[in-house]
């Protein structure tokens, strides 16, 4: 060590000293441990030099290894994941220190529910009426067949499309008197038509239009009105004998409202007039052809369900 080795320096330096060379008396000096102090002393001060160059020597391996190895400081406890406030049950928990790794959301915005489309309102009639036809009766009179229809419909704005069947029974119905003698009638049935159509038609409603915002039942009624104008195709029986007939038909009806105006399904009361111009066929009979033709009209009356 460079402390021992400055004191053994000042022990030498005392015991060689100049004074005791001098006098040839250093046999005769005594050891006394305040001797051994100043030449300890003495040995530091004369090597200030070493101690420093000693001091900031690096240490020997063997010296490092003996050494306790430096103690780490043990790592911080993980910090518990932080419950995250006001979030949605809906979205997850964005991720927070210390806490699970999550991928990163982005909330999304609100949106408004798309507005549903409106339907167009749906229409079923069964009507009862006459038709009034003279094909078929011996002395051509206009006779009122029974009739009877069911139409149906799709919309109710300015235009729209109604479909109807329609059909008629004049057979075994009526009968025309006849001069059997110069006394005598009798009476002879007529044969008479019946007809089956079924009609496509345009519904085309003028005033569908109109005070929309007013619920009063004249308003409702006039919103109502409706013609319709289309296509026909129709089948006639004479008797044994049987045309098909085809043309246009042109109609016309009215609904009288029956049930209060924010009543989903409506119920109407349904007036309606229809006429067939078609194409004339011939028909055979005991005494030769005829041609068979149009109606003059049909008058219908029903109900009628809108929804």
């Amino acid at each position: 060590m460079p402390a021992v080795r400055g004191g053994v320096c000042g022990l030498r330096a005392l015991h060689h000293g100049p004074a005791a060379v001098r006098d040839g008396k250093s046999a005769g000096v005594r050891r006394t441990p305040e001797t051994l102090a100043l030449a300890v002393a003495l040995g530091l001060a004369m090597s200030p030099s070493r101690a420093r160059a000693a001091e900031s020597q690096v240490p020997l391996p063997s010296a490092v290894a003996a050494e306790p190895a430096a103690v780490s400081p043990p790592p911080a406890a993980a910090t518990p994941p932080a419950r995250p406030i006001g979030l949605p049950a809906s979205e997850p928990p964005a991720s927070l220190p210390g806490g699970p790794l999550l991928a990163p959301t982005v909330a999304s915005t609100a949106e408004e529910p798309p507005l549903p489309v409106a339907r167009p309102r749906f229409s079923m009639a069964a009507a009862i009426g006459v038709s009034v036809d003279n094909e078929g009766i011996a002395d051509g009179r206009n006779v009122a067949i029974p009739s009877f229809s069911v139409q149906g419909g799709i919309g109710q704005d300015v235009l729209g499309f109604d479909a109807r069947l329609f059909a008629s029974e004049a057979a075994g119905q009526f009968s025309t008197p006849s001069q059997v003698a110069a006394d005598r009638k009798a009476l002879i049935a007529d044969v008479g038509a019946d007809r089956q159509a079924a009609d496509l038609m345009l519904a085309i409603r003028p005033f569908a239009r109109w005070q929309r915002q007013r619920l009063a039942w004249p308003e409702r009624f006039v919103r109502a009105l409706t013609v319709d104008v289309g296509a026909a195709v129709e089948r006639v029986s004479i008797g044994a004998q049987t045309v098909r007939r085809i043309g246009a038909v042109l109609a016309a009806y009215a609904d009288l409202p029956l049930t209060p105006a924010n009543d989903s399904s409506a119920l109407h009361l349904r007036l309606a007039a229809r006429r067939m111009i078609g194409t004339h066929a011939d028909i055979a009979d005991g005494t030769g052809t005829k041609k068979v033709g149009d109606t003059h009209v049909e008058l219908l009356a029903g109900l009628a369900v809108l929804f």
